[in-house]
């Protein structure tokens, strides 16, 4: 096999590392979601965002509500709203398709 042929896989192994890398994330961010616990088994939900992280609400009808966030501690706050003893999540179950 020649360079360019292991550069060409090399570069497709890495795609789907980082593809099933962001899915992991996103499931594991809805789990702690439906299952609101402020933290399960020393999981959280800061654990899933960095500090320089953006969260956007879009659309009419998430824009004001979930406004346009940067970094953990911003993000964290406004999720932990929702939380429990809140009853916004008391029946929540989200679907990745």
């Amino acid at each position: 096999m020649n360079q360019s042929a292991v550069k060409a896989l090399q570069a497709r192994v890495n795609a789907l590392e980082a593809h099933n890398a962001v899915r992991r994330t996103i499931s594991r961010y809805m789990a702690l979601c439906d299952v609101p616990a402020l933290i399960l088994e020393g999981e959280s939900l800061a654990a899933l965002f960095s500090d320089d992280s953006v969260w956007e609400g879009i659309g009419p009808q998430y824009a004001d509500a979930f406004e346009h966030l940067i970094g953990r501690e911003q993000i964290v706050a406004m999720l932990k709203r929702y939380l429990p003893p809140s009853p916004h999540f008391a029946t929540n179950v989200h679907f990745l398709t």
